[in-house]
């Protein structure tokens, strides 16, 4: 026997019922609608050699990446700098954007 409780709805049944409702069972072929009536932000690019903040999951440390030129080679070389908060990372990788724009910043190849 089975119970009269638990039956099989069909889908055309389904639809009539999300009908009746006001639903739409359809597939949106757009995104979203949010993004048909609000245009997106879009993200500001930054410019090349400015650096980066981010946080590192691995050292639980804010991290500011930034690019500059081996002297020896001049290839160009990933440089780091860390902090315990955003701001900390972000105040160092400042100040040794403006040390690299003043030529004073010492590259090194390894950890220095």
């Amino acid at each position: 026997m089975s119970d009269p409780r638990r039956r099989h709805i069909g889908i055309a049944t389904l639809q009539q019922f999300a009908h009746s409702i006001g639903l739409s069972l359809r597939r949106r072929t757009e995104t979203s609608t949010y993004s048909a009536r609000m245009p997106r932000k879009r993200r500001r690019k930054r410019p090349n050699g400015a650096g980066g903040v981010y946080f590192n999951q691995s050292t639980w440390r804010w991290m500011g990446r930034y690019t500059t030129e081996d002297p020896e080679t001049g290839l160009a070389v990933r440089k780091a700098v860390y902090g315990r908060t955003e701001q900390e990372a972000r105040a160092k990788l400042i100040k040794a954007l403006a040390a690299r724009q003043d030529g004073t910043l010492l590259v090194g190849r390894g950890r220095s």
